[in-house]
């Protein structure tokens, strides 16, 4: 089989991020992905270029560094060109991204959510977040009142 992947253990050191690198990777983030790896080892490995270039796999390459591990499993792809690098950031950054409705509609609970939207739409006299928080009380956390604002305003403004 020609494009039969083969998996190399490379040292942390020598691999570059790549700078096109859309996807920026928060401590706590970094956090998480390196207690999973402690817990249950690498099960994805990272793809480089020939030239030690990361393709994908900056936030497990930050854990591994977190964790202090000298190696890390890597595949190559080694025939991309920088147009074909791009299209696999674009495309793996677009599928990372927050979606913020996704959230509220599985997370957050729905009267919560309209609740703090009409308080938006009717009740509020500015945009103020700190307002909100204050005109609300303690039974929304300010994550859920932040979320549903965005929403709100991401609205209204379209």
């Amino acid at each position: 089989m020609a494009n039969e992947l083969k998996i190399e253990y490379l040292p942390v050191g020598r691999l570059k991020p790549y700078e096109k690198n859309a996807k920026k990777h928060p401590a706590e983030q970094v956090e998480h992905i390196a207690n999973s790896i402690r817990e249950f080892g690498f099960r994805q490995p990272l793809v480089v270029d020939k030239n030690d270039v990361l393709v994908i796999g900056h936030g497990r390459l930050l854990a591994a560094k977190k964790l202090g591990l000298d190696t890390v499993p890597c595949v190559r792809a080694d025939d991309l060109t920088e147009e074909q690098k791009a299209e696999i950031e674009a495309i793996v950054n677009s599928g990372t991204r927050l979606d913020i409705q996704y959230y509220l509609n599985t997370v957050m609970d729905e009267d919560k959510v309209e609740d703090i939207y009409l308080y938006f739409k009717e009740d509020a006299e500015t945009d103020s977040l700190d307002a909100a928080i204050d005109e609300l009380g303690s039974e929304y956390s300010e994550e859920e009142i932040r979320l549903v604002r965005i929403k709100f305003i991401s609205e209204v403004a379209n």
